[in-house]
């Protein structure tokens, strides 16, 4: 956000955020209040046990010619002090009394009194000694004269307002306490929700576009470094791939003398292991500088299709002709194209089978369309995986059987290869053990 700019830091933003919310907050109260504060608006206040000890002291010190004049003289602000006739018998019983009819009792110091309140009517407390009700209060208690003082006292519009919209005001401050801190921290949070993401899917690859430099200050710092973490690691990746083909490909010098050189030995068993032998080699440094390629180039548009009826149908023909027992759960929809290059398409179907045939003797094919995608699915009946392993399938020249012979699993590149080739044409690649037993490897790619 553009005009939180100038508010840079985090501590800043907490500061504003407490800042904003007593605004809010005071706002809320004034409102809600003025909307309440009606000119007729009145309380009624239970008058201190202190406070009427005092006053009827004072007016039974005062002369009867002169009390009118000290009647007015304490009748000020909300409070109103009077004369008048006749004293109800006994306490009042209602419940909210209790209390100040024994304040009242020890402070009149043996001056009959009464409380007029209506028994339906209810008392608020606010602590403090602070008890409101919006029926009358009245206190009346007979001097030693035997004349009755009325003491009635009142609250101003303006608190009269704020109690009785008491609870509007709690409920509005609260819901723009909830509003203001959700808004704000949402703003100052959203770019490590942006980084925390970023760290748990793709966005991670290093092949993503860098994140945005937004936010406080110290957030900004963080994505900077993130994406000059993620340039770094970019360039060891591609400084890898260089020295792996820059090997393979001095490799291969030195393996094309090697293979004629073998054409000398005389022992043709000798002679054709050592060809065995160089051919291994060979492959393996095929699938190193295919790795090496793959890897190192990022995700692209991908405009070639393949039909992959056609695709599945020529790979079941080929391993028919080599003897190995490959097949297809039921006939692919014919028409239906993935979007991804043909040699890709055929690398990837080429490696899952080679894994399914070597580790579960067998191979079973399958294809779904769903919501614009293509599962093409190898099983097997193989002895699985260990599940902690899993994780570790798509790591180059990792193998579960540490052999580096092909006979035995090849260099550990074949999954790895399927999954570079997935992630390059938009797709992804799924291993896991299936509940019956036996193995499964699913490439997900978009449908042409």
């Amino acid at each position: 956000m553009r005009w939180l700019r100038p508010v840079d830091g985090l501590r800043v933003r907490v500061g504003l955020i407490v800042l904003v919310h007593l605004i809010v907050v005071g706002l809320t109260i004034t409102i809600i209040s003025s909307k309440q504060n009606q000119p007729d608006a009145e309380l009624f206040r239970l008058v201190p046990a202190e406070d009427a000890r005092a006053i009827a002291l004072a007016v039974e010190a005062t002369p009867p010619a002169a009390r009118e004049a000290v009647l007015r003289g304490l009748s000020v602000n909300t409070t109103l002090v009077m004369l008048g006739d006749g004293l109800p018998r006994g306490d009042n019983t209602h419940p909210d009394l209790r209390e100040a009819n024994a304040a009242y009792r020890a402070a009149l110091q043996g001056r009959p009194f009464h409380v007029d309140f209506p028994p339906d009517a209810r008392l608020t407390d606010l602590g403090r000694g602070r008890q409101y009700s919006a029926s009358p209060i009245r206190l009346r208690v007979r001097l030693n004269d035997g004349t009755v003082l009325i003491i009635e006292r009142t609250t101003p519009p303006a608190i009269a307002g704020f109690v009785m919209s008491l609870n509007a005001i709690l409920i509005g401050v609260s819901a723009a306490s909830v509003l203001v801190v959700v808004l704000i921290a949402g703003l100052t949070t959203r770019p490590l929700s942006r980084l925390a993401r970023a760290l748990q899917n793709d966005e991670a690859s290093l092949s993503a576009p860098d994140l945005p430099v937004t936010g406080a200050h110290e957030i900004q710092q963080l994505s900077i470094a993130f994406n000059d973490m993620r340039r770094r690691l970019r360039d060891l990746v591609e400084e890898r791939t260089g020295f792996l083909a820059a090997v393979a490909h001095d490799y291969r010098t030195y393996l094309t003398r090697l293979e004629l050189r073998a054409d000398y030995i005389g022992d043709p068993r000798q002679r054709a292991l050592a060809m065995a032998d160089l051919g291994e080699m060979s492959a393996l440094l095929d699938d190193t500088l295919t790795f090496a390629r793959v890897s190192a180039t990022p995700p692209r548009p991908v405009h070639e299709t393949t039909d992959i009826a056609a695709m599945i149908g020529s790979v079941l023909e080929a391993r028919a002709l080599q003897g190995e027992d490959v097949t297809a759960t039921s006939p692919p929809p014919t028409g239906l194209a993935v979007r991804i290059d043909p040699l890709a398409m055929q690398r990837i179907l080429a490696n899952l089978v080679d894994n399914a045939v070597r580790y579960g003797g067998q191979a079973r094919l399958s294809v779904r369309e769903r919501q614009g995608r293509i599962e093409i699915r190898v099983d097997d009946d193989g002895p699985g995986v260990p599940e902690a392993d899993l994780k570790d399938l798509t790591r180059p020249f990792h193998r579960l059987d540490h052999s580096r012979a092909r006979h035995t699993g090849g260099a550990g590149l074949g999954l790895a290869i399927v999954d570079a080739l997935a992630q390059q044409n938009g797709g992804t690649l799924t291993l896991g053990n299936r509940d019956g037993g036996g193995f499964s490897a699913s490439v997900d790619l978009p449908a042409a």
